[in-house]
């Protein structure tokens, strides 16, 4: 839903959607440790949701995708019942299945338009990585706090363009408005 408050009701079409939703919840699941051994495919630790979303979305080619998925669903098959993270894990796996049990045609047709709006929020991991010091909303709002939120330049120099600020301030935005 926070891309489309960003990018606009119809920027993400119903048959996107549900493939949206398999990809996010499958990259929120993703923690460093779940990545033991998927870097001989390319695949990086230390990043961001935007980062493993794109990767599932085919932005770093079909086979880093598949790789992800396939990663994903032998580290689910291997963990631990009492594991605290495998039903989250499991359930993000069997939604990726909709999306990858498909051909690379039937895959591309409806992770196309998610694709391309990823593309250009994953251009600023350095943003959304989590090595960036952060503070979650929801501290915010209970600790009363009085934040800046700087979309101009960052600690490593970079400079956002118009259009990344809009984009990561109507995320942003969305979250607040989630957490209130």
């Amino acid at each position: 839903d926070a891309f489309r408050y960003a990018f606009g009701d119809s920027a993400v079409g119903p048959a996107s959607y549900s493939a949206f939703l398999s990809i996010f919840s499958a990259a929120g699941c993703i923690s460093d440790d779940l990545l033991d051994g998927a870097a001989e495919n390319g695949i990086e630790t230390g990043k961001s949701l935007f980062y493993y979303a794109n990767i599932l979305l085919g932005n770093q080619g079909d086979s880093k995708g598949i790789a992800l998925f396939n990663h994903l669903k032998a580290v689910e098959s291997r963990m631990s019942p009492d594991d605290p993270r495998k039903p989250d894990l499991r359930a993000a796996v069997d939604g990726l299945r909709s999306i990858y049990d498909l051909s690379q045609s039937a895959r591309n047709a409806i992770i196309k338009a998610p694709a391309n709006k990823v593309r250009t929020v994953v251009a600023m991991e350095n943003w959304w990585g989590p090595n960036r010091q952060k503070v979650s909303w929801r501290e915010i709002l209970t600790g009363h706090r009085s934040v800046v939120i700087n979309l101009g330049t960052s600690e490593d120099g970079m400079v956002l363009g118009e259009e990344q600020k809009s984009e990561v301030a109507s995320i942003l935005m969305f979250a607040l408005e989630h957490a209130i």
